[in-house]
């Protein structure tokens, strides 16, 4: 009798461990997962592509292209995924957009334009602004680049003091001054 009872209280700890262990392997694996993808991945060599080897004033030229194709009609405000799977809109923009390998190319109601390098949980890009326009609107956390191109950046928000030296670091030592 006594092993029974020792086999079915063997048993019960096992479904009872069972029933705790997975729920929170679940909540774990939700949690830790998209936070490991994004430490582990390398978002500096697309930031240093495009601060340091792109040639901004064809990139603003480039964005205000989509501008003028937006204000006649031709392309509709809204986003335009680039990767990992294209909007068949996105075969038309400009190769140097295209390029970047970002991940979305925003078109304002107002002209404005926005290359989405990344999104999830760090965000950086481009914000180009048609001419004329230099009050920019959505602009946080960033820096200007051109007259009417802004760069923008989630670590001016989490690393304010220090954020432009990072970027700093990123740039090629060939093209140093």
């Amino acid at each position: 009798m006594k092993v029974k009872e020792y086999i079915d209280r063997t048993l019960r700890r096992i479904v009872l461990g069972a029933i705790i262990a997975l729920p929170l392997g679940v909540v774990l694996y939700l949690t830790v997962v998209p936070i490991m993808v994004v430490v582990l991945s390398d978002t500096d060599g697309p930031r240093a592509r495009l601060l340091y080897e792109t040639d901004h004033q064809a990139l603003l030229e480039a964005c205000r292209e989509l501008s003028r194709r937006a204000a006649a009609g031709d392309l509709k405000p809204g986003e335009y995924y680039v990767r990992p799977d294209r909007s068949p809109q996105v075969l038309t923009f400009p190769e140097i957009i295209l390029d970047l390998e970002p991940s979305a190319v925003l078109v304002g109601d107002y002209g404005e334009i926005t290359i989405a390098m990344t999104g999830g949980l760090d965000h950086f890009g481009v914000s180009a602004y048609p001419k004329g326009d230099s009050s920019p609107r959505a602009v946080v956390g960033g820096k200007r680049l051109l007259e009417g191109l802004w760069y923008y950046d989630d670590g001016y928000e989490e690393r304010p003091d220090d954020w432009d030296k990072h970027l700093e670091k990123l740039r090629p030592r060939a093209n140093q001054p």
